[in-house]
C-alpha cells in the first residue's frame, strides 16, 4: 500500500518552488523508490495536532490587553495536500481560517522551517494570508526558501531566528528524469501511443525525450515570472537582483527580504503589536453571552431574544425565511396603503373639479330655474339629483348649451 501518494505524486509529477539542495534531496528519494529500503515515517496524531497552538502574551509592565496568539508551524517540503508524513497547504490555509475566524484569537504567527514545495498550493495559500483580517506575521525558524518565502512574504513582517536562518531562492524548477534506459535494463520496452486527434498532447515531455528543454523551460518562465511579482508586490524594497533564485542569510537581507531578527518570544509581541485594540481576555474560553435588543427583529424570527458574544447576530435558514415573510407582507401593506393615498387624492381633484362646475352653473343665466323645470325636449337639468360624477358633467353641458 503507497500511504504517501499525495507526496510521491509531488515529488514526480509537479514543478517546484524549491530550493536546490533540497532539489537534491528529491532526486536521491526518487532514486530509492526503485529499492526497498524507502519507508516513510508517519506523522503521529500528536504531532499534528501540534502544528496548531495558541500562546499569551501578557505584557510585561503587568498593565494592558493580554493577548492570545495563533501559532502554526509549517516545516519540511510543503505539498497542496496532506500525507502521512506531513500536513498540507490545503491544511495549513484552512488553519489560518480558522484562527482568524476565532474571536479569542488576536494574531497569527507562521512557525516556518522549510525548502519549499510545489507550486500547486503556494499561491493559494498567500492569497488566504493576504485575506486573513487579523495581523499574520512569520518567524523563519531555520529556512524559509522558494514556496515557504513566498508564503513569507504575504505576511505582515518576517522575523528570522537567528543570522544564519536561510531565506529566498525565489525560483522555480523541476527535474525531468528520462526513465527508459532504466526500463530498458530491465526488458521492459514503452510505447506511448496517442490518440490521432491528440497531436500536442505532452509535447512537452516529447520534446525533452528529443534533447529540446525549451518548452518546459518556457511553462517555468510563466510560473517564475508569477513568483518574482508576487513578491515584490508583497515586500517593495526587494532588489531585483535577489530574485534570481540565490538564498541569503538573514543577517545580509534586512530591510528587503526580512524586517528583523529575533527569536520566537519577538516574534509573537511583534504579532499582538499589530493586533486591533480590544477588551482583556481572560483564560476562561466560555464567552460572555449579551442579550441583543431586537425585540422586532427577534419577534419576526420566531425567538424571544437574541444573544451575542461579539455584538454579531446569527439567523438560521428557518429564521431568515420568517424573517423574509414579514419584509414581504409589510412590503405588500405599505403598497396597498401607497395605492389607498394615491386614490384618495384623485378623489379629491375630483370633488374639487364638481365644486367648481357646480358654481359655473349657479352664476349662469337662467341658473335659478336648472333645478325645478326642463327644455322641452325633456333633456335632464337637474344636476344635484346626477348618479355620478360624469352624468353630472355631461348634464351641465346640455343645460349650458341650452341657455344659449
Amino acid at each position: 500500500m503507497i500511504l504517501n501518494f499525495n507526496l510521491l505524486r509531488s515529488v514526480l509529477a509537479e514543478p517546484f518552488y524549491l530550493s536546490n539542495t533540497e532539489a537534491e534531496k528529491l532526486t536521491a528519494l526518487v532514486a530509492g523508490l526503485f529499492t526497498p529500503n524507502v519507508e516513510f515515517e508517519r506523522m503521529t496524531p500528536e504531532e499534528r495536532a501540534a502544528l496548531a497552538s495558541v500562546h499569551t502574551i501578557i505584557p510585561a509592565s503587568g498593565s494592558g490587553t493580554t493577548r492570545r496568539i495563533g501559532v502554526i508551524t509549517l516545516r519540511g517540503v510543503l505539498s497542496k495536500y496532506d500525507s502521512m508524513c506531513a500536513a498540507g497547504m490545503e491544511s495549513y490555509g484552512r488553519m489560518i481560517r480558522e484562527y482568524d475566524a476565532d474571536p479569542e484569537i488576536d494574531a497569527i504567527v507562521l512557525n516556518i522551517d522549510s525548502p519549499g514545495g510545489t507550486v500547486a498550493g503556494t499561491e493559494e495559500l498567500g492569497a488566504t494570508i493576504r485575506a486573513a483580517t487579523k495581523p499574520v506575521v512569520a518567524f523563519v525558524n531555520g529556512m524559509a526558501a522558494s514556496a515557504a518565502y513566498w508564503i513569507a512574504s504575504a505576511c505582515r513582517k518576517i522575523v528570522a531566528g537567528t543570522d544564519t536562518s536561510i531565506v529566498g531562492s525565489i525560483g522555480v524548477m523541476c527535474t525531468w528524469a528520462d526513465m527508459r534506459g532504466y526500463y530498458a535494463q530491465q526488458g521492459i520496452v514503452i510505447r506511448d501511443i496517442y490518440a490521432p486527434q491528440s497531436t500536442d498532447k505532452n509535447a512537452e515531455s516529447r520534446e525533452a525525450a528529443a534533447g529540446n528543454l525549451k518548452p518546459i523551460q518556457d511553462h517555468l518562465a510563466v510560473l517564475a515570472d508569477t513568483f518574482q511579482k508576487t513578491v515584490r508586490a508583497n515586500r517593495p524594497l526587494v532588489a531585483v537582483g535577489q530574485l534570481s533564485g540565490a538564498t541569503y542569510f538573514a543577517k545580509d537581507v534586512v530591510g528587503t527580504l526580512v524586517d528583523t531578527i529575533g527569536n520566537f518570544e519577538e516574534a509573537l509581541s511583534i504579532a499582538a503589536s499589530f493586533a486591533t485594540p480590544s477588551a482583556p481576555k481572560t483564560k476562561s474560553t466560555t464567552r460572555n453571552m449579551s442579550k441583543m435588543n431586537y425585540a422586532a427583529l427577534a419577534a419576526a424570527a420566531g425567538v424571544a431574544a437574541f444573544e451575542s458574544a461579539d455584538g454579531s447576530i446569527t439567523l438560521t435558514a428557518e429564521q431568515a425565511a420568517a424573517v423574509e415573510s414579514h419584509i414581504g407582507a409589510f412590503s405588500a401593506i405599505k403598497n396597498q396603503q401607497e395605492e389607498v393615498s394615491k386614490l384618495q387624492q384623485e378623489l379629491k381633484e375630483k370633488d374639487k373639479q364638481l365644486a367648481e362646475l357646480r358654481e359655473q352653473l349657479d352664476n349662469a343665466p337662467g341658473a335659478e330655474t336648472a333645478s325645478v323645470s326642463a327644455p322641452a325636449d325633456g333633456t335632464k337639468t337637474d344636476v344635484a339629483g346626477a348618479a355620478n360624477f360624469g352624468e353630472a358633467l355631461s348634464n351641465a353641458i346640455e343645460f349650458v348649451k341650452s341657455q344659449n
